[in-house]
């Protein structure tokens, strides 16, 4: 029960990772679709009143009017200047390189009191394209840059129909990491007995929806917080459950 529960807990904290790799700084999180800006965040909705309601997180599906709003969530950010600017992704290694000719849209820092700011542009082309909100204070000590990559058109449902048919291998993958997870960092923080083998093997499983090395580090590293910060009486627990689900596993 309380390996199922820690594994549970892993999967939501790392979410938002897997999320935002996929779209820069725009995902999902617990059901809302949410965009990280320095320690803060915005909700974020979309829609395209011509075709439809229906509210998008990333993606555009077709090209047209189209209107974004995104909220802040945190009173710093209503007290800073917001710049919101979208460019045309044609391959650029820097998002600066001929950032004026690139650019779609742009609206110039200001405050926006209510925290909310609507972006109503008509893209006109479907394509590939870079999203970039800057928060910047008034004294210029501090600024934070979201950037989210998006596309516009057939691309974006191409991309979710194939993610759906990968949705059962992807859960199972997610679950696997999840559990490797948390016996590595559970190994830590218990002292448990592991070898280097049974480490390579976990931490292969994690590496296969998460690819990138430092990204695996840092959720091990996240899940050792979560695991120190638990009361005593239920690491103790845990610690007796990892030791069993170590020997059980690797017998």
């Amino acid at each position: 029960m309380m390996m199922r529960f820690l594994v549970a807990l892993t999967i939501a904290t790392v979410g938002w990772v897997a999320q935002a790799h996929a779209h820069g700084d725009v995902g999902y999180n617990q059901g809302q679709c949410l965009m990280k800006i320095g320690p803060d965040t915005m909700s974020f909705t979309g829609y395209q009143p011509l075709k439809s309601r229906d509210q998008f997180c990333d993606d555009i599906p077709d090209a047209g009017p189209t209107i974004i709003t995104l909220a802040a969530q945190q009173d710093e950010l209503r007290r800073m200047n917001l710049e919101m600017r979208v460019i045309r992704d044609v391959g650029q290694k820097d998002d600066r390189e001929n950032m004026e000719a690139n650019t779609e849209y742009y609206s110039a820092p200001k405050k926006y009191k209510t925290g909310t700011l609507t972006f109503d542009h008509n893209f006109a082309n479907e394509g590939k394209y870079i999203g970039i909100v800057k928060a910047l204070s008034d004294d210029g000590s501090k600024e934070y840059v979201a950037r989210f990559p998006f596309t516009v058109g057939p691309t974006a449902s191409e991309q979710l129909n194939q993610a759906m048919g990968d949705a059962k291998e992807a859960i199972t993958l997610l679950q696997s990491a999840g559990e490797a997870i948390t016996l590595l960092a559970s190994a830590k923080v218990c002292s448990s007995p592991i070898s280097e083998e049974q480490k390579r093997v976990l931490y292969a499983r994690i590496l296969k929806p998460y690819k990138t090395p430092g990204v695996v580090t840092y959720l091990i590293n996240q899940q050792e917080k979560v695991l120190v910060d638990l009361p005593a009486s239920d690491r103790a627990a845990m610690c007796a459950a990892i030791g069993d689900a170590l020997r059980s596993k690797f017998q």
